[in-house]
Parts: C-alpha cells; sequence; structure tokens
C-alpha cells in the first residue's frame, strides 16, 4: 500500500508540472529521441517551438549517478537544429532551477530522470 501512496504521488507530480506538460503538448509536435549514454545513463532530447531543446537523463542503474553534459554537444545532432550553445538558460523541470553555464551536472537517482529545457534565444555567441 505504501508503493502505491508513493507512485500516485510521483504521478501527481508530473500532472502538476506546468513545463512537462508544455513540453509534451509543444506545438513543433517533434519526437523525443535518444541521442547518447553515459554509462547507464540514456539521454534524450527534444527539439521545441523557438529552438529551445528539452533534454532528459534516464538512469537505468540502480545506483545513483553522477552525470556531467556539455550542452555543445547538442549541435551535433542535426535533428535537434541547434546552431549555437555557447551560453545558455538552463531550467531544470523538477526543482525550478534555473542557471546560464554550458554544461549540466546533476545526481540522478536509481531508476530516476532529470528535465531540462534549453533556451538560447536571448543569448550572443
Amino acid at each position: 500500500l505504501q508503493k502505491i501512496k508513493k507512485l500516485a504521488k510521483v504521478s501527481e507530480l508530473f500532472l502538476k508540472n506546468k513545463e512537462l506538460i508544455a513540453i509534451d503538448q509543444d506545438p513543433l509536435v517533434k519526437p523525443a529521441k535518444k541521442i547518447g549514454r553515459q554509462g547507464s545513463v540514456d539521454i534524450i532530447a527534444r527539439p521545441l517551438s523557438g529552438g529551445d531543446v528539452a533534454i532528459c537523463f534516464f538512469n537505468k542503474s540502480n545506483k545513483n549517478k553522477e552525470i556531467e553534459y556539455e550542452l555543445n554537444d547538442l549541435k551535433e545532432d542535426a535533428y535537434l537544429n541547434m546552431s549555437r550553445t555557447n551560453s545558455a538558460e538552463v531550467h531544470d523541470l523538477w526543482t525550478d532551477e534555473i542557471f546560464h553555464r554550458d554544461t549540466i551536472k546533476a545526481s540522478i537517482k536509481p531508476h530516476g530522470v532529470k528535465v531540462y529545457r534549453i533556451s538560447l534565444n536571448s543569448y550572443e555567441i
């Protein structure tokens, strides 16, 4: 019963997260795709309208994982159509933290995810 309550709470967090819903309902309507892997962490990204990109790190292991991802790696994937990544606004969609740097560093719980929205429009290269 406790696992069901915990699952219900996690589901509620998903359903109430307006930023995640906005990514799901983005008008560009391009699907996400796996763009890489760091050990047992899959890296999944989706181009969004307005030139933004959503990126998700999915830890498939039973242990906490630390990741470090260079945003310049995103421009190597033509599907994402991202040509400039020197300075970006990175929005952590779970914590609502916004930071400006060219690297994402995160700790991901077992079987957990971290999701970010990357915006480049207001930055010069």
